[in-house]
């Protein structure tokens, strides 16, 4: 258990999840991005019971996170929002190859035209 001081002085990173960081996802503002880069390890460290000093005003902060309380302030609704945002890799196998279909009824218009020339 670290004190609350420890966790602020760590920068909040998410590289699975945001690799690119979280100011250049487009999924948060520059401020939001901001809170949760400077702000984002104590919240970590608060939800999961690691802050051995938390202040009120930190315990206030884990339950309107907890509760769901985006009116409680800008950092629990960005938090929320942080938590609340999924981003998904895709992954299409290589071996996965596409069917062609053939359409009896189409008429190549090039060929018409050499078939009219011939005639």
């Amino acid at each position: 258990m670290n004190t609350r001081s420890y966790w602020l002085s760590k920068r909040f990173s998410d590289p699975k999840r945001y690799p690119y960081g979280l100011s250049r996802s487009g999924d948060f503002t520059i401020s939001q991005s901001q809170l949760l880069e400077s702000q984002g390890n104590l919240i970590q460290a608060l939800l999961r019971d690691e802050v051995a000093d938390p202040t009120q005003e930190d315990m206030a902060l884990k339950k309107a996170i907890q509760a769901g309380d985006i009116q409680f302030n800008n950092l629990a609704s960005t938090w929320i929002k942080y938590a609340s945002t999924h981003h998904e890799k895709i992954s299409v196998s290589s071996s996965a190859k596409s069917e062609e279909t053939v359409d009896d009824d189409w008429i190549d218009e090039d060929e018409l035209e050499e078939l009219d020339e011939l005639d």
